[in-house]
């Protein structure tokens, strides 16, 4: 039932921000461009939220009310989305007291009721979109609202940081002291103001004599410089600057008669929750089971890595991932491997089960998706857990393994996965934390053959080896990627390319490389007895990845990486090379990246060899400037590399 469809909304009263509100001066109309980020497309001028708890004599319970205020200015028609507001809810909350409005010099348009636009997303999720209206360059909107929640437990975190810049950004909330949050501050950024105070006689419930206490709190920020989002990083949300609440301890009211509890807040109880939960491990642990489902044939392999090999192939193989992630209560093992299609959990905890069923040891790693943030280690956080990997051991040596991947060999997690930390669990001992390690050898490696008539027609091949990481990523395009169109992408990149024959070996193998072959014609006319031939077909990197004047947050490459493209030009007798590339090295700060050219020519026959070498994934914001002029470099050496071809009777 919607126990919010039953309550007054006069009950939450107006948005304290009221008296602001349609409020705007002659210098925020007049104002061109923001002097802090004058490439700014638009600037908040002031943003205000107050979060406050109150007692709901309709439904006996705690709501919060989130009254929110908004004041933007639009400075070039890149900010004009700005304008496009959605406010997203869940379940029975709701979003009342919405107001709008958009001022332009000539006059002010207000937000009507058929501009509220009401959208379901999916199951519980719901969105309340604000279509402002009259919106151009140079106009200042404001809106605000209420979002009214019966889940007084869930305590959204306050972001004050965005993609655009912010003047202010303020945020007050006042918490019966019956609730305990910790906080925490994310991201680079200073508060200018951090004020919190006890409050007495605050809350009142009509059941109790007594009003309760609470916290009030205050935090500012001023001059938020935009978040600027870039290639090469782990979740924006590990560097975003906001202030987050997780709710660590709940003292009852006692409106149902309930006592006093406290939330998990050690990994000792976060441990004994789940080895506690005897239904859940039940459902967790089928070792029997999947000993019965094994093949007899890889039950009879002794304890090895060839064992763990081949179970590891017989889960991935049997299995379709369903792409939904699942939880550790979220799964019917039984029920997923009869249907050969299960999600991330019921997939890797039949793994699990597997490994430990033919005596290989394994365990399962908790862990946080890459785009769904670095779980804190301070204190146990389910929600900051997504995702289910498993680690085992063998002959000493640890491996992770995921079993969604149809293209993932032993030992080769997805991308996904690659999130730094998990939390291991064998159901009996204490969890602790373990270190995901990538694949450490990913090789892209091109071989380009060419060779001359004495016409000068140019006809040649190119193979394209990957391993590791990378060859996973190829094989997940391709998968998804037509071959013709593949091929027009490289032709139309190099227009006086042709392909005319393309073949993929491997491709149905993630154990062996992912190899690719190639056979061209270029259409390419001497001027003048000259002709400049580009050897690098393929450029790994086109443009520099890194543009940022600054980057406030660590670049991030998931694995270590090498790179290398070969080059071979045969020419016939009455061809010569002029003015061919010099040898070039450089090396980053103990090595962590590196590039290579060397040009060997001898008898008509070039060999040419470039190297591209990541050697350390993960770069720190204090080495951005040389990683950025880095790969300038790189870039320049694919872009600016010419070979000069002349004839000799000329």
């Amino acid at each position: 039932m919607c126990i919010l469809c039953i309550v007054s909304f006069q009950t939450f009263g107006q948005n304290p921000f009221e008296e602001q509100f349609n409020k705007v001066s002659e210098q925020e109309l007049s104002m061109t461009v923001y002097s802090k980020d004058t490439n700014a497309a638009a600037v908040v001028l002031n943003e205000q939220g107050n979060k406050t708890f109150e007692y709901v004599e309709e439904a006996n319970d705690i709501y919060t009310t989130l009254h929110y205020y908004s004041k933007i200015k639009i400075l070039s028609t890149e900010g004009l989305e700005e304008a496009n507001i959605t406010i997203p809810h869940i379940g029975s909350e709701k979003v009342i007291h919405i107001k709008g409005i958009t001022h332009n010099p000539d006059g002010s348009s207000n937000l009507e009721e058929t501009q509220i636009i009401k959208n379901n997303v999916s199951g519980s999720i719901s969105e309340v979109k604000l279509l402002l209206p009259n919106v151009k360059v140079g106009s200042v909107i404001e809106y605000q609202y209420s979002l009214v929640s019966p889940y007084a437990f869930a305590f959204r975190p306050w972001m004050f940081q965005a993609t655009i810049p912010k003047v202010r950004s303020e945020f007050n909330a006042k918490i019966p002291s019956n609730y305990k949050f910790l906080r925490s501050l994310k991201g680079q950024l200073k508060l200018d103001v951090n004020k919190a105070f006890a409050l007495k006689n605050c809350f009142k419930i009509p059941e109790l004599s007594d009003a309760g206490s609470c916290e009030v709190l205050r935090y500012v920020m001023l001059n938020v410089p935009a978040f600027k989002e870039e290639q090469y990083s782990l979740s924006y949300q590990n560097y975003i600057a906001r202030i987050e609440f997780d709710l660590a301890e709940y003292r009852s009211f006692r409106l149902y008669g309930i006592g006093s509890y406290g939330y998990t807040d050690t990994w000792a109880k976060f441990d004994a929750a789940i080895n506690e939960d005897h239904d859940n491990i039940k459902s967790i642990l089928k070792k029997p089971m999947f000993k019965g489902f094994l093949p007899k044939e890889i039950l009879a392999i002794k304890p090895s890595l060839e064992k763990a090999t081949k179970i590891y192939e017989f889960i991935r193989d049997h299995y379709t991932f369903s792409g939904e992630l699942g939880g550790l209560s979220e799964n019917e093992l039984r029920k997923a491997f009869r249907k050969k299609r299960g999600n991330a959990t019921e997939i890797n905890l039949s793994l699990m089960n597997a490994l430990q069923a033919a005596g290989v040891h394994a365990e399962v790693l908790l862990l946080s998706t890459r785009d769904h943030g670095i779980p804190t280690q301070k204190y146990p956080e389910m929600s900051d857990f997504n995702y289910i990997i498993v680690k085992t051991i063998v002959n000493g040596n640890v491996y992770f393994l995921d079993a969604t991947d149809k293209n993932a060999p032993f030992g080769i997690l997805p991308l996904r996965a690659l999130n730094y930390k998990g939390r291991a669990l064998d159901f009996v001992a204490e969890s602790y934390w373990e270190t995901i390690s990538p694949n450490p050898i990913n090789k892209f490696i091109t071989s380009i053959s060419i060779q001359f008539d004495e016409e000068g027609a140019i006809k040649g091949r190119f193979t394209n080896m990957s391993t590791g990481h990378i060859a996973l990523r190829h094989r997940t395009v391709a998968d998804t990627t037509r071959v013709e169109d593949y091929l027009n992408i490289i032709e139309t990149e190099y227009p006086d390319l042709e392909i005319t024959n393309y073949k993929v070996l491997d491709k149905e193998t993630p154990e062996l490389p992912l190899r690719e072959s190639f056979e061209f014609t270029i259409d390419k006319e001497f001027t003048n007895d000259a002709l400049f031939l580009d050897p690098f077909l393929f450029k790994i990197f086109p443009k520099n990845p890194f543009t940022l004047e600054k980057r406030e947050y660590p670049v991030d490459f998931a694995y270590p990486r090498m790179y290398t493209t070969r080059f071979v030009v045969s020419l016939p007798a009455n061809y010569s090379f002029e003015n061919l590339p010099k040898d070039q090295l450089f090396e980053m700060p103990e090595k962590k990246a590196a590039y290579k050219l060397t040009t060997v020519e001898k008898d008509g026959k070039l060999n040419m060899t470039f190297t591209l070498m990541i050697n350390e994934f993960h770069y720190l914001t204090d080495e951005y400037e040389v990683l950025k002029s880095f790969f300038r470099d790189v870039v320049k050496i694919q872009k600016n590399t010419l070979l000069t071809i002349k004839k000799k009777n000329s």
